[in-house]
């Protein structure tokens, strides 16, 4: 029995319907992702996916943020020593493949531009020493091979450095390793009642101290007594402390000054 034309034409309308809605709301490749309409792409593809241009989605980034990218720098780059003395200096513009591992291949890295090729072969090697990244998103949850497009500044190190000032303001902060919550965990994990409060009810100290160039406490002083067991046990724990990252100014670490309340009370225990 032959079909209507009528219903023919119906499924075919619906048909048509149907594939403008994909068309609209995204393509799924082969590897299962489905790209909203607006997606870019580039003409790159790894492992059968093509690489997506960041502009409108989740970008990656230096896993922990900008901060922590800061820190990764400080430690290990190296001013090229064929330039040391002619003071070249200054940004390296970059553009690299993050994959959806985080990993960044340097066959895909391109130096968009450089004050000096010595500049150029160090932002290369910091790249390829990199953790991996947080990849960039669809959606804010299917990681994708993205094109992303970066600056890497390198700064010829000072020959006098000042060591002495102590900042309170205009840096990033100090920051024990992991935040604050750790830090308030490893001091109720770490302090010990003195004896000498038994007939107490408990009281707090207030101790502040410097945070130097590498995360080492230096000349605590207390600013808030309770007793003198209760000040040395505050110092004790405070030297017990592991090391922190230091602040940072202008992109280079500094010296600043904390401060920390020890409570001493029985309950907390």
């Amino acid at each position: 029995m032959k079909q209507p034309i009528t219903t023919l034409f119906f499924v075919l309308i619906s048909s048509f319907t149907i594939a403008q809605e994909e068309i609209r709301m995204g393509q799924s490749t082969p590897n299962g992702i489905l790209y909203p309409r607006d997606t870019e792409f580039t003409d790159i593809r790894i492992k059968g996916q093509r690489v997506v241009v960041e502009s409108g989605i989740y970008r990656p980034q230096f896993k922990g943020g900008s901060i922590n990218e800061m820190y990764f720098l400080q430690d290990n780059l190296r001013y090229p020593n064929v330039t040391l003395d002619s003071n070249i200096q200054g940004n390296i513009e970059l553009s690299f493949v993050v994959l959806d591992d985080g990993t960044i291949p340097l066959e895909f890295v391109t130096i968009l531009e450089s004050p000096h090729d010595s500049l150029s072969a160090e932002a290369l090697r910091l790249i390829s020493i990199m953790p991996p990244w947080v990849p960039g998103k669809i959606n804010y949850k299917t990681p994708v091979h993205t094109l992303h497009e970066h600056t890497i500044e390198i700064v010829r190190p000072e020959v006098h450095k000042d060591t002495t000032t102590v900042f309170e303001s205009g840096v990033v902060p100090a920051a024990f390793p992991g935040g604050t919550p750790k830090k308030d965990q490893f001091v109720k994990d770490n302090i010990e009642l003195p004896e000498s409060m038994q007939n107490l009810l408990g009281g707090s100290v207030k101790v502040e101290f410097v945070i130097d160039q590498n995360g080492h406490i230096v000349a605590p002083t207390i600013i808030k007594s309770y007793t003198p067991d209760c000040d040395q046990e505050a110092i004790r724990v405070l030297y017990a402390m592991p090391v922190w990252k230091p602040a940072l100014r202008n992109g280079k670490r500094v010296k600043s000054k904390q401060s920390i309340y020890f409570n001493f009370y029985k309950t907390d225990r």
